[in-house]
């Protein structure tokens, strides 16, 4: 046998642990990086929760309160707005707030990165191979439709985690875990270890059994076992819970000077620095051991820290590339809004197109007109449909004529699916049969013979 020494060159993505913080953090909206900001406070030790929480937490009676429902009136009724004044808040509330198919926003972002055509038809394999529960059970099976090594699949799987939610696509429960632990930086080869040898045991929340074989001081198996408990056992997104309250990450305002963005940075009053451990770090008398131990989570603090400014710095300049490209819209309301590509706004941003689709995943903005989603500016985020002149037209647009056209049909003779397709067409928007069907169904129309009255 002869051996011999080959040198192989390879591009592989790679994210570091900063980067992972990063766009966690992005993908989050207000509401979700508050509870992101709560979460960590309870496992590491120089995140302290703001002491008057009172000031900023959110109403008690959060399931009846949306910060839109108190404001529809004035918009509803201003002369400024391009609304209708019969036009009910309930068909925005379902479509800010409903539930989005995880699959085709994952699907998404997946055409939208910069990778070969191959990378991207087994990327979508792995997406439509992925179980109820988020899981690859089949992995042998699409390595062998696309003939692929198993050292090859391996990097085409570390790109899919890349853009997946932390823990989706896992084979197993242990790498489900793994995966969690890396996203929020949390990389202790002790803690992977635990989480893939005692999986079982960590999935049913049963930490006694999960830590025995270690030997851990009281203070380190308590902090174990919060992090252990904040995993989930399930990596699909929960899609099926809807928002209840619509909290604006964006504001878009008018003043003298013409239009400014701020981003809103609510979170920072639920989270401080703790001075003390601070100081404990920084003590002669402190062991090294010790040091040690608290340089970890202080270097975690300072990686969040520095994340949530990039989150503010990506969430400004979008909004900045709003008002230059949807000046129409905040001149004019719903009636100028014409829908970007995502590679368009990345490119005036000098981004990623992932990184658009983070940064406005979720999210709202706040207006002179009413609070909006992010994603009614973007062609396939809040929909986009063609027109007879080429141009791209908001689905939410869509839906509000739809709405219109069937709250003024004759209730004897209702209008057929078909017919509210052609009436649409004549309108300049095309839109299909089934289409229609489905947008019916978003916003709870019923179909024609249970309008018929």
């Amino acid at each position: 046998m002869k051996n011999e020494l080959i040198l192989q060159h390879r591009q592989q993505l790679s994210l570091n642990v900063m980067q992972k913080i990063s766009l966690e953090l992005l993908n989050r909206n207000q509401l979700e990086l508050q509870e992101y900001l709560k979460e960590e406070a309870s496992l590491n030790p120089f995140l302290e929760p703001a002491r008057d929480e009172e000031s900023v937490a959110l109403p008690e009676e959060e399931e009846a309160f949306s910060g839109f429902d108190e404001n529809w009136e004035i918009y509803s009724h201003s002369t400024s707005s391009h609304l209708p004044k019969d036009y009910s808040p309930d068909l925005w509330l379902e479509q800010l707030s409903g539930p989005r198919d995880w699959k085709e926003e994952l699907l998404r972002d997946i055409r939208l990165s910069k990778i070969s055509p191959q990378q991207e038809e087994i990327l979508a394999d792995i997406v439509e191979q992925l179980d109820d529960e988020g899981f690859l059970t089949d992995a042998k099976s699409l390595r062998k439709k696309h003939s692929l090594t198993e050292e090859f699949f391996e990097e085409i799987l570390h790109l899919f985690f890349l853009l997946a939610p932390p823990g989706l696509g896992a084979r197993t429960h242990g790498e489900c875990f793994v995966l969690q632990l890396r996203a929020r930086g949390l990389e202790d080869p002790l803690l992977e270890e635990i989480v893939t040898k005692h999986s079982e045991a960590v999935g049913k929340k049963d930490f006694d059994k999960a830590l025995d074989d270690y030997e851990l001081s009281p203070g380190e198996k308590k902090r174990f076992e919060r992090i252990l408990n904040s995993l989930s056992p399930r990596p699909v997104p929960d899609e099926e819970t809807p928002v209840t309250a619509l909290v604006p990450d964006l504001f878009i305002w008018r003043d003298e000077k013409g239009f400014r963005v701020e981003v809103s940075q609510k979170y920072q009053a639920y989270f401080t620095l703790n001075s003390q451990y601070v100081r404990m770090m920084q003590s002669p008398d402190m062991g090294q051991q010790d040091k040690k131990f608290l340089r970890k989570y202080y270097q975690n603090y300072m990686m969040i820290k520095t994340a949530l400014e990039r989150r503010r710095e990506t969430l400004f300049k979008l909004g900045e590339m709003l008002i230059e490209k949807q000046s129409s819209f905040f001149e004019q309301g719903l009636d100028g809004l014409r829908p970007l590509s995502q590679a368009e706004a990345a490119e005036q941003m000098s981004v990623h197109p992932s990184t658009v689709s983070r940064a406005v995943k979720d999210k709202f903005v706040q207006t002179d007109f009413g609070l909006f989603p992010l994603g009614i500016f973007f062609k396939g985020v809040g929909g986009a449909v063609s027109s007879s002149s080429g141009e791209d037209v908001s689905r939410t647009v869509i839906l509000k004529a739809l709405k219109e056209m069937v709250d003024k049909e004759d209730k004897k003779q209702p209008l057929t699916d078909d017919e509210i397709a052609k009436k649409l067409d004549q309108m300049g928007y095309q839109v299909s049969r089934r289409a229609v069907n489905k947008y019916r169904g978003l916003i709870h129309i019923p179909p024609r013979k249970e309008r018929r009255r």
